[in-house]
């Protein structure tokens, strides 16, 4: 890697990849539609929506007396939970991901807390369901039948309205859009 691509990759971070073509081994976000792996079709069961899905992120609070502030929201539960693997669509092909090690979980576990007695319980859950388009950041190795794997370290999901991270511009061309505007 020459010291060109070496300061671009320190300064901007890994390269945002949403393309088969655009894969290459190293560390990379990876940009695509979430999908249950080929091989295994394993999906979850989130415990609040009860719904098929890949991962959630779950999160109990409850608000309990301060000394100083009056009331307080204190964390009773906050787990992420994963498929052991999914693949990601991106243009031209699938990757396999390899999620992070992840606690359990279940809809048991989700009554238990709301039946404890707690004031103020609420609980929130994020999903990150079959066809929804996610971003993950990991490291890419090839895998000999089907291309790529990704061991993931991040994944969230991709807002509909959001895009790929800004350019960062030059100092002329900062200039000449300061002059237009």
């Amino acid at each position: 890697m020459g010291i060109t691509k070496l300061i671009k990759r320190i300064w901007y971070g890994p390269p945002l990849v949403s393309a088969v073509e655009e894969l290459a081994p190293g560390t990379a976000v990876v940009e695509g539609k979430a999908l249950p792996s080929a091989d295994r079709k394993e999906t979850l069961v989130s415990p609040l929506a009860s719904a098929p899905c890949l991962a959630f992120h779950y999160n109990a609070t409850y608000r309990t007396p301060s000394r100083s502030r009056g009331w307080v929201e204190r964390v009773l539960k906050d787990v992420a939970v994963y498929v052991p693997s999914f693949d990601l669509d991106v243009g031209g092909g699938r990757v396999k991901v390899l999620c992070p090690p992840s606690g359990a979980f279940d809809k048991e576990e989700h009554r238990a807390l709301q039946s404890g007695g707690y004031g103020g319980f609420k609980a929130v859950e994020q999903l990150i369901q079959p066809g929804v388009r996610v971003r993950v950041t990991g490291r890419l190795r090839r895998d000999g039948e089907r291309g790529f794997q990704l061991a993931a370290k991040a994944i969230a999901l991709v807002a509909e309205t959001e895009r790929a991270p800004a350019k960062r511009l030059s100092a002329k061309e900062r200039r000449r859009k300061q002059k237009k505007g």
